[in-house]
């Protein structure tokens, strides 16, 4: 008896000093545990009015806005981070009988759950969703009034988007990153019935949905030379597995002039191309080409 009561007291005492430094660990754990977040919105206009200007040029109107952010929570041993961007802007070049065009429309959303196994690695997994939020057109002009109109719609929000659930090894030291991902998948949504059944993006005709499994490799850098400009750079490749030969390549730049804390300069490339994507020409026919974008804005905003 004497032995048991000796034995139930040796284990309470354990008991109490595990649970006095487990909570320990847990109070330690919890101070290194910090949610950041950060943001940002932005708003560009620019206008250009002429009248009896011999120099020529034509009227011009554009709007755009920007909203980014992200939110992030880091352990000792893990990380989740999640991120959203939305750009979008139109402009109408020329009097009223033109339309307003699409400059920029964009829908990303990211989200990443890492575990660190070194001080420079860690094993993550990571979805991304792309897409955007108006249809784009192709325009043409009536030759009896000189108005424009729609003559085709190309594409709508999910026609395309891209979703991209990849398993990832990743090494970051302080601002740069690089990523191998040996189990990548690639997933194409057509959710418009008519883009469809045309087969646009890469889906076959009839079908809203086409996956691939391949591997992708990636990098990001933000670079600061001096205090009121950073750049920021980022680089994805896929390629599926049944076809080693072709891939996706999307290459994302972004530099920002900082005037205060209110006004900025930002200019903006994107770099995409897609083996599945023919890009029409005039006459009807299609080619697999290079696709580029560049936007520049001076912008007035806030961060939160």
């Amino acid at each position: 008896m004497k032995t048991f009561y000796k034995a139930s007291l040796l284990l309470f005492v354990i008991a109490i000093r595990y649970g006095k430094s487990t909570a320990q660990e847990v109070k330690e754990d919890s101070i290194k545990t910090i949610w950041k977040h950060n943001g940002s919105v932005s708003f560009s206009f620019s206008n250009v009015g002429l009248e009896n200007w011999v120099g020529g040029g034509q009227n011009s109107i554009s709007l755009g806005s920007i909203l980014d952010g992200a939110v992030k929570r880091e352990t000792k041993q893990s990380f989740w981070e999640t991120k959203l961007n939305i750009a979008f802007g139109v402009a109408r070049v020329g009097n009223k009988d033109n339309l307003f065009k699409k400059t920029d429309d964009q829908l990303t959303f990211s989200s990443i759950y890492g575990y660190k196994l070194q001080e420079h690695w860690n094993f993550n997994a990571s979805i991304m969703l792309r897409t955007q939020l108006a249809p784009g057109y192709i325009f043409d002009k009536d030759l009896t009034t000189g108005k424009e109109f729609i003559k085709a719609t190309i594409s709508k929000a999910f026609a395309p988007a891209f979703i991209t659930p990849n398993l990832n090894f990743q090494y970051k030291y302080k601002d740069y990153k690089a990523t191998i991902s040996p189990l990548a998948n690639r997933i194409v949504l057509v959710l418009d019935d008519s883009l469809s059944k045309a087969g646009a993006f890469g889906v076959q005709p009839g079908k809203k949905l086409q996956y691939n499994l391949g591997y992708a490799i990636g990098f990001d850098w933000t670079w600061k030379p001096i205090k009121n400009i950073t750049y920021k750079t980022n680089f994805n490749l896929f390629s599926p597995y049944d076809n080693l030969q072709t891939g996706v390549v999307n290459w994302d730049n972004l530099l920002v002039f900082k005037v205060n804390e209110y006004f900025f300069a930002s200019f903006t490339t994107q770099l995409f191309y897609d083996h599945n994507v023919l890009i029409p020409q005039p006459g009807g026919s299609q080619k697999l080409l290079v696709q580029f974008k560049h936007v520049l804005n001076i912008n007035v905003g806030f961060k939160f």
